[in-house]
């Protein structure tokens, strides 16, 4: 493995606990396939003059938190590495539940392009702890403590001081608000997909620090509602249960992405480690600490309707959480940039899965978002 496999940035930094998988590596190698690579800012300088990858080349790595070492994807769309270049923000991805980065793994390169306004950017997606190929986290934790990892996993590759951007689906949307409302100085912007949230997660702090140590490792196993059959018929309910919006391909990745979950899930909840649901975090409160860092909504219509189904209140879910931003929001963002913005995508495909089956509508409307108001 070499470092010229990861990046030609000069930008992005390196460190001890840096992991770099070469950009052929299909699947995440053993450990005894790894080493460790820091080269010098003028090294990873050379490399990236000698070597000028596509824009469109997604490559991989593994960074060590505090929750334990959090995989993600990268894509630079950069076309040129020297200075104060022009280039946007960098973006970090956050995922659905119970997706990974393989969410992301069409719009990548679509959003880290030179689209002809900027100079292209960095796009970061990550796999949450206990999710695609990270690490189950090493204790209970909350929605803040995973944003705080993805916060580690921002430093380590893009600077300790360095501003970025956010962008996520569902459960994803959390992680958004979270570093936003709790980091406004390194957050310059934002983007939630599918607003759903729970109305009833207003707990306290306090609550929130007893469930958290009720549940530490060593105390009593957690049960887990996956009940495994003999037949084999709780992995067919797994394909079933989205056959209906996805195509054979991509419903194949969507149910492997929920069998990691599952699978280490199991392994933790035996250890009596939790990770806070989204009933559990009060998407409000966070909300409403917010300011001056400009967001961008998407609503995908055919999921709000696929939610009313369900009886989850998709359609009202969904305006109300547009309708916290609106009554945050103050006029203005970051350097005067308009504060809050809303879309919604229609159609067939505009399901939960949107950024998987829609990558150029919503790749469109995020970089237009990035690109005017941030």
């Amino acid at each position: 493995t070499s470092a010229d496999a990861f990046t030609r940035s000069p930008k992005i930094g390196f460190s001890s606990n840096l992991v770099l998988y070469p950009a052929s590596t299909t699947s995440s190698p053993s450990k005894s396939s790894t080493h460790r690579t820091k080269p010098s800012r003028l090294e990873t300088t050379k490399m990236s003059e000698e070597s000028h990858a596509s824009a469109t080349t997604i490559k991989r790595g593994v960074v060590n938190t505090a929750l334990g070492s959090i995989f993600y994807l990268i894509c630079d769309g950069r076309t040129n590495t020297d200075g104060d270049d022009g280039s946007s923000h960098p973006l970090l991805c956050f995922h659905m539940s119970p997706r990974s980065s393989d969410e992301y793994l069409e719009v990548l390169p679509l959003l880290a392009e030179n689209d002809g306004r900027n100079n292209g950017r960095v796009v970061i997606a990550l796999d949450a702890p206990g999710y695609g190929a990270s690490e189950n986290p090493t204790r209970s934790c909350t929605i803040d403590d995973v944003s705080d990892a993805f916060l580690e996993v921002a430093n380590e590759l893009l600077g300790p001081d360095a501003p970025f951007a956010v962008a996520g689906s569902l459960m994803g949307n959390f992680h958004c608000v979270s570093l936003a409302s709790r980091y406004p100085d390194r957050i310059r912007g934002g983007i939630i997909t599918n607003p759903w949230y729970s109305l009833a997660a207003a707990a306290s702090a306090e609550t929130k620090k007893a469930a958290a140590q009720d549940s530490s490792p060593g105390n009593s196993a957690i049960e887990d509602s996956y009940v495994l059959r003999e037949d084999g018929s709780h992995l067919i309910e797994l394909h079933d249960k989205r056959k209906w919006w996805l195509d054979p391909e991509l419903n194949l990745r969507v149910v492997h992405s929920e069998m990691g979950y599952l699978i280490n899930r199991r392994v933790r909840y035996a250890k009596g480690i939790s990770i806070e649901s989204a009933d559990g975090y009060d998407f409000e409160a966070a909300v409403r600490t917010l300011r001056r860092t400009s967001f961008l909504c998407i609503k995908g219509q055919a999921c709000a309707e696929l939610f009313d189904k369900f009886g989850l209140d998709g359609t009202q879910r969904f305006e109300k959480a547009c309708q916290l931003f609106r009554k945050n929001d103050e006029g203005k963002g970051v350097d005067g940039a308009e504060s809050f913005r809303e879309d919604t995508l229609t159609g067939e495909k505009s399901t939960l899965n949107l950024v998987n089956q829609m990558p150029d509508e919503f790749a469109a409307l995020c970089n237009n978002f990035l690109s005017e108001c941030i």
